[in-house]
């Protein structure tokens, strides 16, 4: 059973291959989720102290939106040009393990406007395209926010205390990002042009973070890492 739809795989992907037409200049526009994290962790602590808590940061689902131009090279290979807006970020929760301790969540939003430029390789027919994509991306940002809450429990009454946060902090994230884009695509014919879906991983070669993040006079909160997004996006391409 196995071989038999390896061998229709196959049969289908030499059928789009053999039957490849010369691309054709295409504009188009997308939209669809972002799936985010970061390479690092984030630490909260207590300032006049040496306690804090770290953790491993985890997803944050955000939204993407954008437009392209598609600048055909032949039959197969052609140059695509996006600009586009990106909500990434990510979530953190951690505790620390001391008597009296100290844990925290965040959810910190970054918005960024990116641009990619990509190789793209595209094969199939008027019905149906299929292609890969491969390149880099510079991205500016626009805006980011943190929100977050911290307690702190335990010495001698054992009581816990909690305070909320909520505050931009676009001045504690680097402006520009730089990084790697590799993804896949199909598209079917309708009209002058194609429906299309999309799916990327987004790998950011540049720490995102400037300084520590003063909440108040209490307490702090410290971040290192590189953006990490798998963006998927439904979209049309018109063809000319």
């Amino acid at each position: 059973m196995t071989n038999k739809f390896l061998g229709a795989f196959i049969a289908l992907f030499l059928s789009l291959v053999f039957q490849a037409q010369a691309q054709k200049f295409g504009i188009g526009v997308k939209g669809g989720l972002n799936f985010a994290t970061s390479s690092g962790n984030s630490t909260f602590g207590l300032s006049s102290t040496s306690l804090s808590a770290s953790a491993l940061t985890s997803n944050f689902t955000g939204f993407n939106g954008g437009i392209y131009a598609i600048i055909p090279f032949g039959a197969l290979m052609g140059l695509q040009v996006e600009a586009n807006y990106m909500q990434q970020g990510y979530k953190a929760t951690g505790t620390s393990a001391n008597n009296l301790s100290i844990s925290f969540d965040e959810t910190r939003t970054l918005n960024y406007y990116q641009v990619p430029l990509l190789a793209r390789l595209s094969f199939g027919t008027d019905l149906i395209k299929v292609w890969g994509n491969a390149g880099l991306y510079g991205a500016f940002l626009s805006s980011a926010s943190l929100k977050s809450s911290v307690t702190v429990a335990g010495g001698i009454t054992g009581a816990a205390s909690t305070t909320a946060f909520e505050q931009d902090v676009t001045k504690n994230i680097k402006g520009f990002d730089f990084g790697g884009v590799l993804g896949a695509g199909v598209g079917y014919g309708v009209g002058r042009g194609y429906i299309t879906l999309d799916a990327r991983y987004n790998y950011g070669f540049m720490e995102i973070h400037d300084s520590q993040i003063n909440l108040n006079t209490l307490y702090n909160n410290s971040a290192s890492g590189q953006n990490r997004v798998i963006t998927v996006s439904l979209g049309y391409l018109f063809t000319f």
